[in-house]
């Protein structure tokens, strides 16, 4: 009897472990989901190095891509998913900077910011076209525990969008 019962949990961990690292394996699989096409874009679209790749989720997805060009020169690639023709490109030098951003959010939210969870490079294409660029999308814990998102132009230190949800 002791056994079957050692042999039935040793079965059921196995399950376990391998329906984990399937799982894992499939979430992994879906965060770099069309970064090589965006990658191969980029290259076409003059990108000598690649740095970094992320996915950014607004109305549509976009692939933001990170390196240099042939001069060396830091640049970033605004990629929409599926549209690898069209890549909008910037030096770096010609927006903020992620610490010109962190900045930003302590010199306009009187909140300020307690933890800082997230902060990356997205596009916003909501529906009003002057919103219809890249940004900064900063999320953070702010000092009255809510979850706030701070989105910015990339190209001045206009604020789009702040908004706070409570946890």
């Amino acid at each position: 009897m002791k056994g079957k019962i050692f042999i039935s949990f040793i079965c059921a961990l196995i399950f376990l472990v391998v329906t984990f690292a399937f799982l894992y394996n499939s979430a992994k699989e879906d965060k770099t989901k069309g970064h090589e096409t965006a990658i191969q874009a980029a290259k076409e679209h003059g990108f000598a190095s690649i740095d970094e790749v992320n996915t950014f989720y607004n109305r549509n997805v976009y692939y933001i891509i990170q390196g240099k060009n042939k001069k060396g020169e830091k640049i970033i690639g605004w990629m929409k998913k599926g549209n690898t023709d069209k890549i909008l490109i910037k030096k770096a030098k010609e927006g903020l900077s992620k610490d010109d951003v962190l900045q930003l959010i302590q010199n306009i939210d009187n909140s300020k910011p307690k933890k800082i969870k997230k902060i990356m490079l997205g596009y916003d294409d909501t529906d009003s076209k002057k919103w219809d660029i890249p940004v900064w999308e900063v999320q953070y814990i702010d000092q009255q525990n809510r979850y706030t998102y701070f989105i910015v132009s990339f190209t001045d230190d206009r604020v789009y969008k702040m908004y706070s949800i409570k946890q």
